[in-house]
C-alpha cells in the first residue's frame, strides 16, 4: 500500500505545530480556559495591604483637655504609645495554616496642667506605663475552593503592674472569635463570626461581618464590621494609601493602692480604666526591600464613652477628653507576596 506523502509545505506547517502546541495549552491553561478549579483558598484578595509579621509601632496625641467626672480637670502634654508585635509560623500547609503571635504594648500620659478637684487621680496617671501583654494562636482552615475557616484564640492582660511582665489574673482576659469566611473571587471575600470573650466583667458574645473587595488595580475595601471600615488606594505594589474609620478600645486594670483610696466616689478592690476612641485617619504604606515596609498615620480621634469604672460598686466616673489630633509611625516586616 503506497505511502501518503504530503506537500513540502504541509509538512512544515505540521513540525511548527508540534513546537508551538505546548506553548499553546500553557497560554490556555493561564488564561482559564483549561484551569483545574483549586479544592482549597486562602484568605485575603488581591491587592490587600501586606500581612505585618513583625511590628514596632510609636503612637503620639498632642495636646488635649481631659476632665474626670465634671471636676478636676488636666491638660494633657502628650499621649504616648509604644508597641511590639510578631507573629510565627508554627504549621504552613496548603489548606491548613497555624501561627503564634504575642504583643507587649505601652501607653503613658503627661500633664502640664492639672486643677484642683479629682488632682489626685490626675497626678496618679502622670507619667505612668500603663501595659498590655497578648498571646494569640491563630488557625485558618481551608474547606473548598470557596469557604474557610478562620480561628483566633488569646489571652490578654491589661493593666498598671510593675516590672516588665507581672499581671495579675484580675487583669486578664481571655477571647476565643470565629470566623466563615466566603471567597467568591480573587477581588472579593466575604465572612461572618463570633467573638466570646471572658474577664472581670462577666462573659460576653459580640458579632462581627468581614467584607473585602478590589475594584481595580488601585481601589479597594479592607473591613472588619462594625468597628473598622478602611478605603485602600494602591499606587503601585510598593506604595499604597489606607483611609476610613476605626473603633480603638482598651481596659486597663488598675490595682494601685494609692490610686484606689484616693478617691471615697471610687474605693474598689480594682479600678477599670476605659480608653476608646473612633479614629478617623490617614495611613501611608512604603516598601523598602523585599521583606520590610514604613507606615505613616495621621488622623483625628473622636472621644467614645471613655471612663473609670468601679466593678464592685458599680461606681463610674466619665473621663472627658477634647477630640485630638493622633499620628504614629510603624516599621514592619512582611513575606512578599507568591
Amino acid at each position: 500500500m503506497p505511502k501518503h506523502t504530503y506537500p513540502r509545505c504541509c509538512r512544515l506547517l505540521f513540525k511548527s505545530f508540534g513546537l508551538l502546541a505546548p506553548s499553546l495549552l500553557t497560554a490556555q491553561v493561564e488564561t482559564g480556559l483549561y484551569t483545574p478549579v483549586p479544592n482549597f483558598c486562602s484568605p485575603g484578595v488581591a491587592n490587600n495591604s501586606p500581612a505585618k509579621g513583625l511590628l514596632l509601632n510609636y503612637s503620639y496625641q498632642p495636646a488635649y483637655q481631659l476632665q474626670l467626672a465634671e471636676q478636676g480637670v488636666g491638660r494633657v502634654k502628650r499621649n504616648e504609645i509604644f508597641n511590639f508585635k510578631l507573629k510565627a509560623p508554627l504549621l504552613n500547609k496548603q489548606k491548613t495554616k497555624v501561627i503564634a503571635g504575642v504583643h507587649y504594648g505601652l501607653q503613658s500620659y503627661a500633664f502640664d496642667v492639672i486643677t484642683p478637684g479629682n488632682e489626685s487621680t490626675l497626678q496618679w496617671f502622670d507619667e505612668r506605663n500603663l501595659k498590655t501583654a497578648v498571646a494569640t494562636l491563630y488557625l485558618t482552615q481551608s474547606l473548598n475552593a470557596n469557604n474557610y475557616l478562620s480561628w483566633r484564640a488569646s489571652v490578654s492582660w491589661q493593666g498598671d503592674w510593675k516590672g516588665l511582665l507581672h499581671p495579675t489574673h484580675q487583669q486578664a482576659q481571655y477571647s476565643l472569635a470565629g470566623l466563615w469566611g466566603i471567597k467568591r473571587r480573587q477581588d472579593l471575600e466575604y465572612g461572618f463570626g463570633l467573638r466570646l470573650s471572658y474577664d472581670a466583667r462577666g462573659f460576653m458574645a459580640l458579632p462581627f461581618g468581614m467584607y473585602n473587595r478590589t475594584f481595580n488595580k488601585h481601589w479597594g475595601i479592607e473591613s472588619t464590621l462594625p468597628v473598622k471600615i478602611m478605603g485602600r488606594y494602591n499606587f503601585s505594589e510598593s506604595q499604597l494609601l489606607l483611609f476610613g474609620a476605626e473603633y480603638l478600645s482598651d481596659r486597663y486594670y488598675l490595682e494601685d493602692q494609692r490610686l484606689q483610696g484616693q478617691n471615697a466616689t471610687v474605693n474598689p478592690a480594682a479600678l477599670q480604666f476605659r480608653d476608646a476612641a473612633i479614629e478617623l485617619s490617614t495611613t501611608y504604606q512604603q516598601r523598602l526591600t523585599n521583606w520590610t515596609w514604613l507606615e505613616f498615620k495621621a488622623g483625628y480621634a473622636i472621644n467614645a464613652n471613655s471612663r473609670l469604672d468601679n466593678p464592685a460598686t458599680g461606681a463610674r466616673l466619665p473621663m472627658n477628653t477634647n477630640n485630638r489630633l493622633c499620628g504614629g509611625i510603624s516599621f514592619f516586616v512582611s513575606p512578599p507576596r507568591r
